[in-house]
Formats: structure tokens, sequence, C-alpha cells
């Protein structure tokens, strides 16, 4: 049976599988999937922290 990944499934089965491989490139800078995921919770942290929630829109200038 096949589902489909959510995002989040996506990231939890890359960091499992594949820590150590690249995920992102961004000029010169790169960042496993171990480390992508590492960026990416402290910054929804950041964004919980500071009122931001489950269906909230941002609007960034």
């Amino acid at each position: 049976m096949f589902t489909s990944l959510t995002p989040l499934d996506w990231k939890r089965r890359a960091v499992k599988y594949y820590p150590n491989k690249v995920a992102v490139i961004d000029g010169e800078k790169k960042f496993t999937y171990k480390q992508f995921s590492e960026r990416t919770d402290l910054l929804s942290k950041a964004l919980y922290q500071v009122g931001i929630r489950e269906k909230d829109r941002c609007k960034f200038p």
C-alpha cells in the first residue's frame, strides 16, 4: 500500500535514511538533511515563540 508523504513525513524520512547527504545548496552553502531538519526546527520554534500558530498567515516585506 502506498501513501503520500506530507512535507513533515518527507523530512523525517530523509533525516532517518540520508542524514549526511546534501539536501540544500545555496551558493557556497551546503546543508545535509540533518542540518536542514535542525534549522527548520529552529525556525519553527522561533515563529511559535513570537506568537505565530497553525493556520496563521505571515506577511514579509
